[in-house]
């Protein structure tokens, strides 16, 4: 990070694969694949965002929503301030309440006065003392801004991610994440062929299942993290990579940052 930057992580304990991170920075890429979405708000400054050969430029009142179909980088001159809300795979029922078009935007860039406030209330009782259902309840508010107002609807994306296949395999890839799977027993336990389920990842979450697999294990490691774990090889482990390098290029590929990093701004939450 450049001097002057300082970015800090919360995670609600209550509520399950909710993420936010908020303060100022003057570069970032991510992928943020495994069908996570992200919500963000540029409060101060302005910056250029590349994803999916486009490129975007925001500025301060600009809410953003990124689904999980192409990677992004953004940079800018002089650092910007901006909060955002990561939805990870167990919190994206409550926010699409169910409806997977929630995950895909017709523009990732709005001014839309209602979902900016639904998003300010989600991202202070995140970060702020709140409880259950007071989070809860503002977690449903946005989800309810979000879904059939800014969705876009793309029927072959639509039809893969409802796929049963599909939704026993991403259950099967959760749970065995720390193993090393192979495509023919992941087949077999999503009931299809292998060719089949390769074509269903790649319509739904545009990545391979290993893709899918790696965002699982970087998503165990980070959890990991947060919990004050700091010896990298043994939560190398745990999560399933090879060994620490194997952690270390794919958490910086997904997060952009290094697992020591993260670890640093969860702390300063």
């Amino acid at each position: 990070m450049a001097a002057g930057e300082r970015v800090r992580i919360w995670r609600a304990a209550d509520l399950d694969g909710v993420l936010a991170l908020a303060g100022t920075t003057s570069a970032y890429a991510v992928d943020p694949r495994a069908g996570e979405l992200i919500v963000g708000v540029i409060d101060r400054g302005a910056l250029r965002v590349r994803r999916a050969r486009r490129v975007h430029e925001l500025s301060a009142g600009d809410l953003v929503i990124w689904d999980s179909s192409h990677p992004h980088a953004g940079a800018a001159r002089t650092a910007w301030r901006s909060r955002l809300v990561v939805f990870e795979t167990p919190a994206l029922d409550a926010v699409t309440d169910g409806d997977p078009r929630a995950l895909e935007v017709r523009t990732p860039i709005l001014r839309d006065p209602a979902v900016v406030r639904a998003f300010d209330a989600l991202h202070a009782r995140i970060v702020r003392p709140a409880g259950r259902l007071e989070r809860e309840d503002a977690l449903v508010a946005l989800g309810e801004s979000l879904v059939g107002r800014h969705a876009a609807r793309s029927d072959s994306r639509l039809h893969a991610r409802a796929h049963p296949a599909l939704r026993r395999a991403c259950e099967y890839l959760r749970a065995h994440a720390h193993e090393n799977v192979g495509l023919g027993a992941l087949a077999a336990a999503a009931g299809t062929d292998r060719y089949r389920l390769t074509r269903l990842f790649r319509a739904a979450t545009g990545a391979s299942p290993h893709r899918f697999l790696v965002a699982q294990r970087v998503r165990a490691a980070r959890q990991m993290l947060e919990a004050g774990r700091l010896d990298i090889a043994s939560i190398a482990a745990a999560a399933g990579f090879v060994d620490q390098s194997h952690l270390y290029r794919h958490f910086r590929r997904l997060l952009g940052v290094t697992p020591g990093e993260y670890a640093r701004r969860f702390a300063l939450g």
